[in-house]
């Protein structure tokens, strides 16, 4: 049985992937092509937080790469940047959120037996 944190944990991902325009990555759905290409993903042996913190550093990084199609929406006028302040805002605040979880090895994937 998985803590009732890491569900919390798990939905908060999924929004903001959902958010952010990521919804292939989202969890809570058993569609997710995190779960039908495991090893592209790297979660053979299942999704940690780690993986989840990962992801998200990932994404919140483009938001500052010059030339990614997420970095220019900070100049894409007042509501780009509006856009892109609330995207990496969600992102940052997801990153602090897995990172109090302190081990982020655990694993949150609910496994059939």
């Amino acid at each position: 049985m998985i803590k009732k944190e890491y569900k919390k944990i798990c939905k908060r991902f999924d929004d903001v992937m959902w958010d952010i325009g990521c919804e292939y990555l989202a969890l809570s759905d058993g569609k997710s092509e995190v779960f039908s290409d495991r090893r592209y993903y790297n979660v053979e042996k299942g999704v940690t937080l780690q993986w989840m913190h990962d992801e998200a550093s990932y994404w919140l990084s483009c938001y500052y790469e010059p030339g990614h199609c997420r970095c220019d929406d900070k100049h894409d006028g007042k509501e780009g940047y509006k856009i892109w302040l609330s995207e990496t805002g969600k992102l940052k605040r997801l990153i602090k959120a897995i990172e109090k979880f302190g081990d982020l090895n655990v694993c949150v994937e609910e496994k059939e037996n």
